[in-house]
């Protein structure tokens, strides 16, 4: 155990960039079981009207367990009434002055009881603390060493958590740290010694706690305009994140060095450690009216029937007679953008189909739609990586050579092909189980890869990040070890990437693309242009959708993937090259670098 010290974006806009995605992806706490039950408390413990910033950090910390459906105790005694004149639909109880202490404490006796083994019990003290380590509840005042004590009486195998934004409020971590206790993890904003401090607006108003704002930012994974941050995965990414926010104040603003003291794993995930969330996280609202390969039997059974279910019935009948006149003019749009003679072995069963007398239209368009729900995948993980900070719109306005992936872009891709809804994809199509595949297609997996390294992000932070979205399954680990040179070296190195070229503004060539990608590259570095072609990207991934429907009885629905996202997000276009910077300004702004001197390790991949 060891106890050491530490060495806005806006969130109605960030609602909207989920709400443009077709609904919000979140983590299901799961209270099915008694060993993933959590137990909440919040206390603002003053009573003071001039500490209304406290009260900002106490529903602040509500907001965070409500944004992951956590039931939490709040518990107060601030008086609002002299703030808000409206007094009804309280979702906090009001406690008075001289009762706090003993609701606080009557709260951690009864969850002695009521946790067991598995469970979580979080305690959030946000008030006033003295010089000797006391925490004001009210007119009282709670000694460190005494909740402590208190704490040692949990059965062992309970998690007890404990924050505070109190000055002085390391005491505590000290406190827990004596008492040698298991399963104790403490984040408090100020050395035993030192003060804890406010954020002050620009109207000179003083709106919450410097330590508060960055924990709970930091824990609902809200990163700032025009930072390099990245969204907290595990214990020591959140840490790391308080600290940096601390640091980055006024010069005149004195420093806080926040006080951490744990016994538990510091890659231990960020969300289990505070709400005992089962991973991989389940999207609450579907962002798209079919979930691939997961919908229902009717898809899967539908385009899992392999070559020979998509012969004709009769030799004498022409199969476009057969297809509606639309769908066969999505599969022939598709087609006209393929290069038939390149012998790309993912393709070749297409065009050795189209080579007959009688095509399989039915088994071609199958095909088409397996691929582009692989891209709506490859495309949500895009923009998910992309509302945390990992990856870059500038990425999208070079062009990609689809034929020739990169070294790096090959072992990118091949870490994230270790997920299980990829790897049984593969084995599908070795086996024929695919219709008109025989070999693995990884184009979409490649696009992701690429964008990645561009952005020079951190891969085990992005492995994490589609770990817990769950959109590919699980991660197989064992198998990534067992079989990758990659995971060998431990590292991944960035090289020059030689599709970035001057002709960075002209879309990829007709002719020269793989069958039904339509995943975005080569955009212009124009805006309004860039969201146009944008625009036209997921047209045609909607037309093969619909195409699909006009044959097999899949579900009505639109494909929602909404370019609202970027018209919600002007910072982003902002950072998009205009159309009268140079071609060669704009390939030295994320992905040149031509001596790879920068490694990144997988060793932080959790489990």
């Amino acid at each position: 155990m060891s106890t050491t010290p530490g060495s806005g974006r806006s969130s109605s806009k960030a609602q909207s960039q989920t709400n443009a995605l077709g609904g919000a992806i979140r983590a299901k706490n799961s209270m099915a079981t008694d060993k993933s039950r959590s137990f909440n408390l919040v206390v603002c413990g003053t009573d003071l009207v001039t500490d209304g910033w406290i009260f900002s950090d106490f529903l602040g910390f509500a907001m965070l367990f409500k944004e992951h459906e956590a039931d939490a105790q709040l518990l107060t005694c601030f008086p609002t009434e002299q703030h808000m004149d409206c007094q009804s639909h309280k979702f906090y109880q009001q406690i008075a002055a001289d009762r706090l202490k003993s609701k606080v404490q009557q709260w951690i006796w009864e969850r002695m009881f009521q946790a067991r083994p598995g469970d979580v019990v979080n305690i959030v003290l946000l008030c006033h603390g003295n010089r000797d380590g006391d925490f004001s509840l009210g007119n009282s005042w709670l000694k460190a060493v005494d909740l402590a004590n208190s704490l040692s009486s949990y059965r062992d195998g309970v998690q007890v958590n404990l924050f505070s934004s109190a000055c002085h409020s390391g005491h505590l971590a000290r406190a827990i740290a004596k008492t040698k206790q298991t399963n104790r993890y403490v984040s408090v904003a100020a050395e035993p010694k030192k003060l804890s401090y406010a954020v002050r607006t620009r109207s000179g108003r003083w709106r919450s706690g410097r330590w508060a704002n960055a924990f709970v930012t930091g824990a609902l994974g809200i990163v700032d305009p025009g930072t390099n941050m990245t969204a907290p995965v595990t214990i020591a990414d959140h840490e790391n994140w308080i600290q940096t926010k601390l640091r980055k104040v006024s010069a005149k603003s004195p420093t806080m060095n926040p006080i951490f003291h744990s016994d538990i794993s510091p890659t231990t995930s960020l969300k289990d450690l505070l709400f005992r969330i089962s991973e991989p996280a389940e999207p609450i609202t579907p962002p798209r009216s079919i979930e691939w390969p997961k919908i229902t039997a009717i898809v899967q059974d539908v385009v899992s029937r392999g070559i020979s279910s998509w012969a004709l019935d009769s030799q004498s009948q022409s199969s476009d007679l057969i297809l509606p006149p639309s769908a066969l003019a999505t599969a022939n749009r598709e087609l006209s953008l393929c290069n038939t003679e390149l012998g790309f072995p993912p393709d070749l069963g297409v065009f050795t189909s189209l080579s007959t007398i009688h095509p399989e239209w039915k088994g071609i368009l199958a095909n088409l739609y397996w691929r582009s729900f692989r891209q709506v995948l490859m495309l949500e993980i895009f923009l998910t990586l992309l509302r945390k900070g990992l990856v870059n719109l500038e990425c999208l306005t070079a062009p990609i050579d689809l034929y020739n992936p990169t070294t790096s872009t090959f072992d990118v891709a091949v870490a994230i092909s270790r997920f299980s809804l990829l790897m049984e994809d593969s084995e599908k199509a070795f086996r024929g189980k695919l219709p008109l595949q025989s070999t693995e297609w990884s184009t979409d997996i490649e696009w992701l890869a690429t964008m990645i390294l561009r952005s020079r992000a951190d891969i085990s932070d992005v492995l994490n990040v589609i770990k817990n979205l769950g959109l590919l399954g699980t991660f197989d680990k064992e198998s990534f070890r067992e079989n990758d040179d990659l995971y060998a070296d431990d590292e991944i190195r960035y090289d020059d990437d030689p599709t970035f070229t001057p002709s960075a503004d002209k879309a990829s060539s007709v002719k020269n693309n793989v069958f039904g990608f339509w995943l975005p590259h080569g955009l212009s570095g124009d805006s309004s242009t860039f969201l146009s072609q944008l625009q036209q990207c997921l047209d045609r991934a909607a037309a093969i959708e619909s195409a699909y429907k006009l044959l097999e009885p899949v579900p009505v629905g639109l494909l929602i993937l909404s370019i609202d996202l970027f018209i919600e997000n002007p910072r982003s276009l902002d950072e998009l090259p205009s159309d009268e910077s140079s071609a060669d300004s704009k390939t030295s702004a994320c992905i040149n670098d031509p001596e790879p001197t920068e490694c990144l390790p997988l060793a932080g991949l959790t489990d």
